[in-house]
């Protein structure tokens, strides 16, 4: 594994607001010899970014944290030579640590936010009002930063108070992650930097990906990668939500006010 600045090691890292197409492009990397990819592997820094978005965490603890529950995966990685990837919506709000702790390589994949919204809606999780104990478990995790029981479930970012019903919530919760994403990344050097949208994940943008990465392909590596993305990994397989093209006005409206911005600086209409 080649390293960077100071010696250390060149980590690439895949940024979304989940729901994007993270998990099928970590599948689809960790086909390559040359590769160690993971997906949201434990232990979990969900906590620690649901407390950097908050900005109520010490940075120097938070690097700790950091090194902690990564530092046995980096170095796997670095003693069978392969380069260490890790996909997580999580490190979407991680971006200044990980900068200052290894200058990794960063690609931002994202998905129409409209096909994120139907598909968070899917998830029975998002924005229902928790059990007292559930409650109560967050409370403990995000405040003392604990990884007590399904950590998974208390990540989830809190909306504003004028995000009234799921939907709103879904919709702000899609720009507010990809708008912490791009405010972030403006300040890592642009050859250290990639954004693509999930839809284009054909041959050529793996091959792009790949020599970004520094592990370029050749044609078994890229068909294993198209077999992949053609798999379609976590897919939800029924939707209660209509399509983007079903919308009601009322809700093409909400979405343009929650998210129609964000939607514009990644090139989608509105």
């Amino acid at each position: 594994m080649e390293r960077g600045d100071a010696g250390r090691p060149r980590l690439r890292f895949i940024l979304s607001t989940g729901r994007s197409g993270s998990l099928m492009l970590a599948q689809a990397l960790g086909t390559h010899p040359a590769i160690d990819a993971h997906h949201e592997p434990p232990p979990h820094l969900n906590i620690e970014a649901f407390r950097r978005w908050k900005g109520d965490i010490d940075p120097a603890l938070l690097q700790a944290r950091i090194q902690r529950k990564r530092g046995a995966l980096i170095d796997r990685a670095r003693a069978a030579g392969r380069l260490y990837v890790e996909s997580s919506h999580y490190m979407s709000h991680l971006i200044d640590e990980l900068e200052e702790l290894y200058r990794p390589l960063f690609i931002h994949v994202h998905r129409d936010g409209r096909d994120f919204v139907r598909s968070g809606l899917q998830r029975s999780s998002w924005y229902r009002r928790p059990g007292p104990i559930e409650a109560a478990i967050g409370f403990l995790q995000r405040r003392w930063l604990i990884d007590l029981g399904s950590s998974w479930r208390h990540h989830r970012l809190e909306p504003p108070p004028a995000a009234r019903s799921r939907f709103e919530k879904v919709c702000w919760l899609w720009a507010e992650i990809n708008r912490v994403i791009l405010a972030r990344l403006e300040r890592v050097p642009g050859e250290r930097r990639m954004t693509l949208p999930v839809a284009s994940l054909d041959g050529a943008a793996f091959r792009s990906i790949s020599s970004f990465l520094g592990a370029p392909l050749d044609e078994a590596a890229e068909r294993r990668m198209l077999e992949v993305s053609a798999s379609r990994p976590h897919r939800s397989s029924s939707y209660e939500v209509p399509a983007k093209e079903e919308w009601g006005a009322a809700e093409r409206a909400a979405f343009a006010a929650w998210a129609g911005e964000v939607m514009g600086r990644l090139g989608y209409g509105v």
